[in-house]
């Protein structure tokens, strides 16, 4: 069966609810986008993306940051002339680029594979010897790859579940942003 990518709204809402994280997030779709947009509330910016399934979304400028809600209509609109016709809109995390996270979780016929880096964002291919890998078996350390990754054990676990239970191959996040009891996850790729 070949992969499927899941748009990033249905994937937040799997991710977010196994992790037992609220999301505020809205799926908007060009047709109904009056509607969609009534709902839009609660931040005062936002951030608007594209989502459908598209690789490179930042770097091919779809996504906008720090929106405020009165400018979300132009941007959909612009995007929409694009050809685009789903979108996601959040409210924007103020942080600093130093504080993105990278967290992977793939496998393969050799087995599971979790993927982290201290540095995320949208340059981690920029560097790859950030990247380490480590397997997902009967010998993880899951202590140490809490430390690492600045997720709990039970966040780690609640994530594997979630990949196996939902038949996923591929679970990016990229960025996330850890800060004390806070995990905000910024973009979010399914397969």
């Amino acid at each position: 069966m070949p992969r499927r990518k899941l748009s990033e709204y249905r994937s937040k809402k799997i991710v977010h609810e196994a992790l037992t994280l609220p999301y505020v997030g809205w799926d908007i779709d060009i047709h109904s986008m009056s509607d969609d947009l009534k709902k839009v509330e609660g931040a005062t910016s936002y951030v608007v993306k594209v989502d459908q399934a598209v690789k490179g979304r930042f770097k091919r400028g779809l996504v906008s940051l720090d929106v405020p809600k009165a400018d979300i209509k132009a941007i959909l609109k612009k995007y929409n002339k694009e050809g685009f016709e789903h979108f996601i809109v959040e409210p924007f995390v103020t942080h600093e680029s130093s504080e993105e996270r990278y967290l992977c979780i793939l496998h393969d016929r050799e087995g599971m594979w979790l993927r982290y880096s201290k540095q995320g964002g949208v340059d981690i291919e920029a560097n790859p010897e950030s990247v380490v890998t480590v397997a997902i078996d009967d010998a993880t350390d899951w202590k140490a790859l809490a430390k690492a990754t600045t997720l709990s054990i039970e966040q780690l676990h609640a994530l594997i579940h979630a990949y196996k239970q939902n038949f996923f191959t591929f679970l990016e996040i990229n960025p996330y942003i850890k800060t004390n009891d806070s995990l905000s996850l910024l973009d979010l790729a399914v397969e």
